[in-house]
């Protein structure tokens, strides 16, 4: 039979242990959120730097084109 002491021992590492995992999830968990957030700013950087306020009639033009073809293409 174990003795009091012993159990106490192991019930103290099996929390440590749980409070490790605890640890290294929201440690994980910052890391992936912090990750996301400067993939968000770099995309939201290039959209700005990338955005056309208006364009020409010949651009306006061809772009259409290009996207009726493009919905065409995907149609089929």
């Amino acid at each position: 039979m174990k003795s009091a002491v012993t159990l106490s021992i192991a019930a103290n590492e099996k929390l440590a242990e749980r409070r490790c995992m605890k640890i290294t999830q929201d440690v994980s968990r910052l890391s992936r959120w912090m990750a996301a957030d400067l993939y968000l700013r770099e995309i939201d950087a290039l959209r700005f730097e990338l955005s056309v306020g208006t364009c020409n009639k010949e651009l306006e033009i061809l772009a259409n084109e290009i996207l009726s073809r493009q919905q065409m293409e995907h149609a089929r």
